[in-house]
């Protein structure tokens, strides 16, 4: 963002306008929120018994299913699949690289800035962190 009091202004002059013409202001639109986790975010995961760093990448595929993909520097990549809206701004998938496979979700900001949630190999109940800041914005 290069003018953050650009576009505080700009958001409040929208939202002032929504209002007064009786429409309800909102981040999301229950029908497109999902489309925009779309992106780049780079984070912090928790592996080989530290936090290290990992980049994430979510995609709208052909059929409009979201799916993605992640690199954790030194381990290589992993895929995203089976991506799920479980209620507003919650994404559950399925993780899938070349050291197992299991259960990921994460809760993502109201603007979609970013992410925090979790990852459980397969099997298991216990929650490692994931989290993610997007990128380029």
């Amino acid at each position: 963002m290069q003018n953050p009091k650009l576009f505080f202004s700009s958001l409040a002059t929208a939202l002032l306008l929504a209002s007064s013409y009786g429409l309800e202001a909102k981040a999301e639109s229950n029908d497109n929120w999902l489309s925009q986790v779309r992106g780049s975010y780079s984070g912090k995961i928790w592996s080989g018994g530290a936090l290290v760093p990992v980049e994430t990448e979510f995609i709208m595929n052909n059929d409009t299913s979201l799916i993605g993909s992640y690199s954790i520097k030194e381990q290589g990549l992993g895929v995203l699949s089976r991506c799920q809206a479980v209620k507003t701004f919650v994404v559950r998938c399925f993780w899938d690289d070349r050291y197992g496979s299991g259960d990921y979700e994460v809760t993502f900001t109201k603007d979609f800035s970013g992410f925090k949630g979790y990852w459980s190999p397969k099997g298991l109940t216990e929650k490692l962190p994931w989290d993610g800041t997007r990128q380029g914005s």
